[in-house]
């Protein structure tokens, strides 16, 4: 059907948040040079950050963020918590208001 073909096509939805995680997963893999897919960090079990790039990179992810999304990474915004995945990355830039919402996700998440 032409909606099993639209999903295959494009799996992600235009989400906000969904744009956001796919930028930073191509940033990690592309200029981090993270040694597998992009699907690594975006599944229902992504590949944790510390796992995938050590600390210089995670410095070199903050500043790709700032400059990519438009806000101020403070030190005590590098923390565990909110980079330990990739969707941790997407609720810190939620949370600074840096991704506007959705009308399409509504009061879904």
């Amino acid at each position: 059907t032409a909606l099993s073909k639209e999903s295959e096509v494009q799996p992600m939805s235009t989400d906000a948040s969904d744009d956001a995680a796919l930028r930073i997963s191509r940033f990690i893999v592309d200029d981090l040079e993270y040694g597998g897919p992009v699907t690594d960090f975006l599944g229902s079990e992504p590949v944790r950050l510390p796992e995938a790039i050590d600390s210089a990179a995670l410095l070199e992810l903050a500043t790709f963020i700032e400059d990519d999304f438009g806000v101020q990474i403070q030190d005590e915004d590098i923390v565990p918590q909110n980079f330990a995945t990739v969707a941790d990355v997407v609720r810190l830039l939620r949370d600074k208001g840096a991704l506007a919402p959705s009308a399409a996700t509504g009061d879904r998440d």
